[in-house]
């Protein structure tokens, strides 16, 4: 089984260069196969281009985003996204 952080560190591989993207992490969160990441963008282009490179990871290839609920930051976008992601669990 993959652990959490071994799910991180493939989120930072596959997530656009950091002179491209700029993203404030404030919620990781793994369950079983599912992956919740939720903080902030400049824009909703760079969220964007972060859903487009998760979804490399994804095992159906479909990154989902969701209100956020996350309080307003000035000239902040929030994003909640989330996908399926194969971690190797035997059930």
């Amino acid at each position: 089984m993959n652990s959490a952080l071994d799910v991180l560190k493939r989120v930072s591989e596959a997530a656009p260069n950091r002179n491209l993207v700029k993203v404030d992490i404030v919620r990781f969160n793994v369950r079983d196969d599912v992956v919740q990441i939720m903080g902030y963008a400049n824009t909703a282009q760079e969220v964007l281009a972060l859903s487009q490179g998760l979804k490399a990871l994804s095992t159906d290839g479909i990154v989902t985003n969701q209100p956020a609920g996350l309080g307003l930051m000035p000239n902040k976008t929030s994003f909640n996204l989330s996908f399926k992601t194969d971690r190797g669990i035997v059930k």
